[in-house]
């Protein structure tokens, strides 16, 4: 299996979230924040189980729809 960690920067490229598969086969979610300081003072972690991490990545799907249709529907309103 593939050993590596994924990271998704912000806008500005400071702050982060990394995921990868642990060594006890869960799901390890760290959101680093680099304008409070230190980033290992100023994170948060979670793990989740498999079946967790699939009920959040479908719920995530889920409210990137929305955004999407948000966004849609503002530049449908701007545009007339």
């Amino acid at each position: 299996m593939a050993n590596f960690k994924l990271c998704f920067l912000d806008e500005k490229s400071e702050d982060e979230i990394q995921v990868f598969c642990n060594t006890e086969n869960k799901i390890f979610l760290s959101i680093n924040d680099d304008e409070l300081g230190s980033p290992y003072v100023n994170s948060a972690f979670i793990t989740l189980d498999i079946d967790t991490a699939i009920k959040f990545s479908k719920e995530l799907r889920r409210h990137i729809a929305i955004a999407k249709s948000n966004v849609e529907f503002e530049k449908e309103q701007a545009n007339g």
